[in-house]
């Protein structure tokens, strides 16, 4: 065991040398080196009284003990190299040497004291660490030191993590003094990085959102996959970060927001198995491959995936972890895991693309061995599909759009309808410079069922009508069609909407004014508060309002910020531009007057209103809709348009919205939504009764003439994303349905 090691090449040589002298010298020799080699001698021939050194000390002391760490000190007198061991309470080393068997071995470097951390203990837990030091030359072991280290201690934090393994962990959760109810949720730190980028975000809004409820300090286990309460699936692979959060809840069911805590962590990194495996790739054709996979003998399972070089290369700048994570898949599926060789024929693939076969392997220690193989399809040998669209007319060309598409040679197809100027964001990125607009569709529309494509396919074509759009706003519609072999085309057509029928007639002209508004808050308590009902603040929001038959109401004194101007915001530095500003002064919200002479506050358009009530000096707020739900006193938020009624007297009630649901009856007032996006944020007001704007006796005096700015755009509602390929992460679909 020692050859081939530099400390151990000077008494081999001896022993050599040994040999050599008796074979040269003879007899007398040998004898004469037999003498001093058992007995010792000096230079100068003088018997050596103390041949053997003594052996070297060791003392240890443990410096820390926590429930999942520890720390220790080993100090030595002369030793060469150090060894230690943690066993569990119930298992013994016999002694010095025994533990050198077990290793690992470590040197001491200069200094013979040396500190050691231990990062993966388990909480209430009892173990021995044994240590030992030895001298190389000659080979002198120290006696075995002992010690005992407890993991018993008690809890300090609300967030205590427990146990760590490859593939398991656990954590505890300790309910702070004076609190009912906390929330807690776990998740792997890419998956809440990738999805608070995605729609907005913090810690606090995570665990209020997606947090389980407890009312009780608890121990929580994890091994190998699990569910959180949205159903949002986790599954553990080793050397992969995980974020835990967890969160006070106060007397009215929230999440406080300054008493939110969280705790990073990774679990254990597999070692590397020392085996390999032979792939060879053969049968390649357009859409098709056989992939050999042999393992090399102590291998004892592996799993494998073959997806397009493009996923392996998107997943991989998330770390080796991610790659490792893409190719096992979950855990508790098997359909991609084999315990000896296999051929595996894969089928719908693209022509003429780069591929990979990603491959981890698993040996009887658990240690990983990860192996990517790249082939390339054939060239495509059907004919590619073709398209052609047919613009239709449509009653309210302000907000709808209708085409007719028919196709040749589809298997499947995906339409969408984007702001253009979405599109042109995207298009426009770094690294977008390859992509066109038909990519935007292929990734962000919606797939055509069976039907439907069988439909364009035929000689009547299939007509496409599109959600609710804004007026007066600059569209694409875009279709894409692939063959069986993967081969694709893309039409788009560019449109504007139509600017709506002016509504609102006279009683439009009458309502602008001065008014007084009273409510109650989510307390019952009384809440009035002036506002101002204006055709806009400047000549750019006038147009565009009257554009959209809407009045603006400047002011809502509950949300706690006051009124800024569009010039204010440029003023201080809010906004960068006219544009800007006049997108985002307020508190502002929108009393609309509708094609069929109803009333409203603003039509949210495909789930989403095209405003926000304020986004200004670090604040972000909307005009939102808030319910008690039936069963608890917490409430329920949604994007929802308010039935508006008008009296004689001009007196303007925002009326209540109520809606039947399986889960009980909700009952909307308004409100307003501090956050990120329209879909997370907190509750910053909560209206419980209708809200009555009362006109006031002294109108003052006329308001200034408006100054004169170029043209508003609009803020565009849709965020178009070519983040993630559906093939590689279904986050981003995880995102959308946990916003909506």
């Amino acid at each position: 065991m020692f050859i081939g090691s530099s400390a151990f090449a000077k008494p081999i040589f001896n022993l050599l040398n040994f040999y050599i002298y008796a074979y040269i010298f003879g007899l007398t020799g040998l004898a004469l080196l037999a003498a001093c080699g058992l007995s010792g001698c000096s230079d100068d021939g003088v018997e050596n009284k103390d041949p053997q050194l003594p052996p070297p000390t060791v003392d240890v002391s443990v410096d820390e003990v926590n429930r999942t760490t520890a720390s220790f000190t080993i100090n030595t007198n002369n030793a060469s190299d150090y060894v230690y061991a943690l066993l569990p309470a119930a298992e013994t080393i016999a002694d010095a040497e025994a533990l050198f068997e077990r290793g690992p071995v470590h040197y001491f470097e200069g200094e013979k004291t040396v500190k050691v951390d231990l990062n993966d203990l388990a909480g209430d837990t009892e173990y021995n660490l044994y240590v030992a030091v030895r001298n190389i030359n000659p080979l002198v072991y120290s006696d075995l030191a002992s010690e005992v280290i407890d993991t018993h201690v008690p809890y300090t934090e609300m967030i205590t993590l427990e146990s760590v393994g490859l593939t398991s962990f656990s954590y505890h959760i300790m309910k702070p003094e004076g609190v009912t109810k906390y929330k807690h949720v776990c998740l792997s730190k890419s998956d809440y990085d990738y999805i608070v980028s995605l729609i907005g975000g913090s810690l606090h809004s995570y665990v209020s959102a997606f947090g389980a409820e407890a009312t009780e300090d608890q121990t929580y286990n994890f091994d190998t996959t699990f569910f959180d309460i949205v159903d949002f699936r986790q599954d553990i692979y080793s050397d992969m970060e995980f974020i835990i959060i967890a969160g006070e809840v106060d007397e009215n069911g929230q999440v406080a927001e300054s008493a939110v805590k969280s705790l990073l962590f990774k679990t254990k990194k597999a070692g590397v198995a020392p085996y390999d495996f032979e792939v060879s790739v053969g049968n390649i054709g357009s859409m098709t491959a056989d992939i050999a996979i042999e393992p090399e003998e102590g291998i004892e399972r592996f799993r494998y995936l073959v997806a397009s070089r493009a996923d392996f290369d998107y997943t991989a700048f998330e770390g080796e972890a991610s790659v490792r994570r893409m190719i096992i898949g979950h855990w508790d599926d098997l359909t991609n895991e084999s315990t000896k060789a296999i051929t595996v024929n894969a089928t719908g693939l693209k022509p003429n693309t780069e591929y990979q076969v990603g491959i981890v392997g698993f040996d009887k220690e658990l240690r990983e061995k990860v192996l990517l193989y790249d082939f390339t399809t054939g060239e495509p040998t059907g004919p590619k599909p073709t398209l052609a669209v047919e613009t239709q007319t449509v009653e309210t060309p302000w907000n709808k759009a209708a085409f007719k598409v028919n196709a040749t040679y589809a298997v499947a197809m995906t339409a969408g309808v984007f702001p253009k100027g979405s599109i042109d964001e995207v298009l426009g990125r770094p690294g977008n410079e390859n992509l066109t607009a038909g990519d935007v569709i292929y990734n962000n529309g919606t797939q055509l069922t069976e039907q439907e494509v069988a439909a364009a396919m035929s000689e009547e074509g299939l007509v496409i009508e599109s959600g609710e759009l804004l007026p007066n706003t600059e569209y694409e519609f875009g279709v894409y069609a692939a063959n069986a072999e993967g081969v694709g085309v893309s039409e788009i057509v560019e449109f504007t909407t139509l600017l709506p029928p002016q509504q609102g007639g006279e009683l439009r002209a009458k309502l602008p004014g001065k008014y007084t508004a009273t409510t109650k808050d989510s307390n019952g308590d009384p809440v009035t508060f002036s506002v101002t009902i204006a055709t806009g603040v400047n000549e750019a929001t006038e147009k565009a309002y009257s554009d959209l038959n809407r009045l603006v109401v400047l002011g809502f004194a509950p949300c706690g910020v006051d009124y800024a101007s569009p010039e204010e915001l440029l003023a201080n530095g809010w906004a960068a531009t006219e544009e800007e500003a006049n997108a985002n002064y307020g508190p502002k919200w929108f009393i609309e007057f509708t094609s069929d002479e109803t009333i409203s506050t603003s039509l949210p358009v495909n789930n989403e209103l095209d405003y926000t009530m304020l986004n200004f000096d670090g604040k972000q707020y909307y005009f939102h809709a808030f319910a008690k739900r039936p069963t608890s006193d917490r409430y329920t938020d949604a994007v929802r348009s308010f039935p508006v009624e008008v009296s004689d007297d001009l007196t303007v009630t925002i009326k209540k919205l109520v809606e039947e649901t399986d889960y009980g009856t909700f009952t909307y007032y308004p409100g307003v939504l501090s956050g990120t996006s329209q879909w997370w944020g907190d509750m910053v007001f909560a209206a419980s009764e209708e809200i009555v704007l009362k006109r006031d006796a002294d109108q003052g005096p006329e308001p200034a003439a408006v100054k004169s700015v170029r043209h508003l755009s609009m803020p565009e509602r849709v965020t178009v994303n070519l983040g993630a390929s559906p093939a590689v992460d279904n986050r981003r679909a995880v995102a959308e349905r946990l916003m909506r």
